[in-house]
């Protein structure tokens, strides 16, 4: 049985597959790029990159409904502590969630426990409607 290119699980097998040709010969954050641009490919989307700088004193980011496009969120700042990334509930996606800032992010919704990124990390997130959770668990 072979999974349709138009499902959550066929964009997660030709994830894998990427994920297998990339890591072979280079680093992982050039892997999830390579997956992304591949999903993203077979959703017929747009790659769309939103850069955000914490600055200091945020407790929470909540991306706005032109941010939430997005399939990259680049996280840059110095901040004062650790901060949470808000989606929304009602945009069920991938995301790939680049921490370039000095601290410990945990990507959820509203009313969720989410997942953390730590500083300097990648991490390839899905959001379900439900919590945002790791894509790719190996």
């Amino acid at each position: 049985m072979r999974i349709g290119e138009d499902t959550i699980f066929g964009r997660i097998a030709l994830a894998l597959e990427a994920i297998v040709a990339k890591v072979e010969s280079d680093r992982m954050a050039d892997a999830l790029e390579a997956i992304l641009a591949k999903i993203v490919a077979v959703e017929g989307g747009e790659y769309v990159e939103v850069a955000k700088d914490i600055g200091a004193g945020h407790a929470d980011i909540v991306l706005t409904a032109e941010e939430l496009k997005a399939t990259v969120v680049k996280l840059t700042g110095a901040g004062d502590d650790a901060f949470n990334l808000v989606l929304s509930a009602g945009v069920k996606k991938l995301y790939l969630v680049d921490n370039q800032s000095e601290q410990t992010v945990t990507v959820k919704l509203a009313a969720s426990a989410g997942t953390a990124v730590a500083t300097t990390k990648r991490a390839l997130l899905w959001c379900n409607g439900t919590d945002v959770v790791p894509a790719i668990v190996s």
